[in-house]
């Protein structure tokens, strides 16, 4: 097999399975759910595009009008033009933003330090 395949694949791999990781615990955490909806401000249960603009603005993401309008269509899969708390979470992983003090990067990093730990402890005592 050739070894740039190899390293795709793995790449892929990994990183579908952070993906997966990080969408578990912020599923359990309220912190993404207290965020929405402090950023739903007309309290709908759903966050139109003038929410998310402040959102992401105080979220230190600064995009453009088109921009944002972008993301809004890109991640609002039932296609009403306003996202619902698991389309805020897809933006919250996808832009690795830090939402109610969970650093998804620091997270991931944590998670690669345990796993580290473990794979070594499993090896030496395999061997």
């Amino acid at each position: 097999m050739n070894f740039s395949f190899q390293r795709h694949v793995y790449l892929k791999l990994t990183k579908t399975f952070f993906y997966i990781v990080t969408k578990l615990v912020l599923k359990k955490s309220a912190q993404i759910e207290a965020a929405f909806y402090h950023f739903d401000v007309d309290r709908s249960g759903t966050m139109s595009y003038s929410e998310l603009a402040a959102a992401l603005e105080m979220l230190d993401l600064h995009l453009t009008r088109r921009e944002i309008k972008h993301v809004l269509i890109q991640y609002d899969t039932n296609k009403d033009l306003t996202l619902s708390i698991e389309e805020f979470q897809n933006i919250a992983l996808d832009f690795g933003v830090n939402v109610g003090g969970i650093a998804i990067e620091h997270f991931k990093a944590r998670l690669v330090g345990i796993l580290s730990v473990c794979w070594f402890l499993l090896y030496t005592l395999y061997f």
